[in-house]
């Protein structure tokens, strides 16, 4: 993870397994919308793919919104549209980035650091909460 400039504001850690997430796609047709946003779904959760796909990548998805509503949990208490992943990167070490950001214009000013790493049937994923909690600033507008 890189060291963004700006005080630690919070960390947090999600892992999950994707059999959970199977059985929620087989079983709550509602699931992917109440969790993910409309570009989450678009660019990451296409009905082409299979269960299997499916479900490791919500779990993917998952695991970093909560990991990023864990980090922030000190500072506000957030629900998982007010996270968006914007892009996963591959980063070496078999271990990825993610770039998240706040979807909603909130009272936080902060840069979310996001990696993840495969674990077995399912996704381990970390992020660093930088910046000044309590500063007013809108949401990224891209």
């Amino acid at each position: 993870m890189s060291t963004p400039a700006g005080n630690l504001a919070g960390v947090g850690c999600d892992t999950e397994t994707c059999a959970r997430f199977r059985q929620l796609l087989e079983h709550n047709g509602r699931f992917l919308e109440r969790w993910f946003t409309e570009h989450e779904r678009s660019a990451f959760l296409g009905p082409e793919e299979g269960l299997d796909t499916l479900a490791s990548r919500a779990t993917l998805l998952f695991t970093l919104k909560e990991a990023a509503i864990k980090a922030l949990w000190n500072h506000q208490h957030l629900l998982p549209d007010a996270i968006e992943i914007r892009s996963i990167e591959p980063h070496g070490s078999g271990a990825a980035r993610a770039v998240l950001f706040l979807a909603r214009h909130t009272d936080l000013q902060l840069h979310l650091d996001a990696t993840f790493v495969p674990v077995p049937d399912g996704w381990e994923s970390t992020v660093l909460a930088y910046g000044n909690p309590g500063t007013a600033t809108p949401a990224d507008p891209a």
